[in-house]
């Protein structure tokens, strides 16, 4: 079963516009790496 629906990124884009997915995107993209304790 799928946590998320699958449409709803797209909904979220054409109600939010682009840049605030872009946004939140990236700010999860960062938590997520920060996250991961790479060895780097």
């Amino acid at each position: 079963m799928p946590y998320v629906a699958s449409n709803t990124g797209t909904r979220a884009r054409k109600k939010l516009g682009s840049k605030v997915i872009e946004s939140v995107f990236q700010q999860t993209q960062k938590q997520w790496h920060q996250s991961a304790n790479h060895e780097n």
